[in-house]
């Protein structure tokens, strides 16, 4: 996350693409984010897709 007062400045494309080349120089190949929906365009742009997904919470947390 990019606090909002440096949010356009080109510092979450560098983080991005930093993260990207180092997940691909450890031949990780697949990840999945949690984003909000208003970060598609962001995350699209790396190459990012919507998937369906589900979650369930099976207990109660204290």
């Amino acid at each position: 996350m990019v606090h909002p007062v440096y949010q356009g400045k080109g510092i979450g494309t560098a983080l991005m693409n930093r993260t990207i080349a180092y997940l691909k120089e450890r031949k990780i190949y697949m990840i999945s984010v949690v984003f909000e929906e208003k970060l598609l365009p962001f995350y699209k742009s790396f190459g990012f897709f919507p998937m369906l997904c589900g979650q369930m919470q099976t207990y109660e947390m204290d």
